[in-house]
């Protein structure tokens, strides 16, 4: 690679919220009934497909992956599957936040009341705008569709519009008659990184056994 194309080479971070997009995987390819390791996501599968469809050659400088995890007392089985998970990812040069779930009063293990996730798109939108104002990338991707990251999304837009910052792209799924996307609500536009095809980015390991 000659030096002129080294200069334009896009540094790409993408930021991954681990379980909407597992949930958007599954309602986008998968039925309830199948099996719950249908709809994994390989972390670095996800993030070169998205950054591939930017223009020109990019390299990953960053990706991270937030999500979740068990109380080892209250639900061994579910920590054992996300530890096995984060075993996988890491080498493979993923940066992991695991934040302890938070069980509301009245959970049990098995029913009807779940366990929830607090702080992970916190988390996520520090991260990105801290590498952003830190000329850490020139690209960021947010997987995921939560309404509750567009506040990042437009951050990093006014960024650009008023620093020179980097661009920002946002996943979107589309399987037979389902679309999800990290919509901003007619205030900014961003361009979509479309997943289409669950192979590309499937981890279907069953870490529950």
């Amino acid at each position: 690679m000659t030096s002129a194309e080294e200069a334009t080479v896009r540094r790409v971070a993408v930021f991954i919220d681990y379980q909407n997009c597992y949930n958007a995987a599954r309602e986008t390819f998968f039925s309830p009934l199948d099996p719950p390791n249908l709809g994994g996501i390989d972390p670095m599968k996800l993030a070169n497909v998205m950054a591939a469809q930017g223009p020109g050659p990019y390299q990953l400088d960053y990706v991270g992956v937030y999500c979740g995890i068990a109380e080892r007392r209250k639900d061994l089985k579910t920590f054992l599957a996300r530890t096995k998970q984060i075993a996988v990812w890491q080498p493979a040069g993923v940066s992991i936040f695991a934040r302890p779930l938070r069980y509301p009063v009245g959970w049990t293990l098995g029913g009807t009341i779940k366990a929830e996730e607090k702080g992970i798109d916190v988390k996520l939108s520090i991260d990105a705008v801290m590498m952003a104002v830190a000329g850490k990338y020139d690209v960021a991707i947010v997987a995921s569709a939560d309404s509750d990251l567009v506040p990042v999304a437009e951050a990093l837009l006014e960024l650009k519009a008023t620093s020179n910052g980097p661009a920002v792209e946002g996943i979107a799924w589309r399987g037979a008659g389902y679309q999800k996307k990290l919509g901003l609500g007619g205030k900014a536009t961003i361009t979509y990184c479309w997943i289409t095809d669950y192979a590309l980015v499937e981890d279907s390991t069953d870490y529950n056994i």
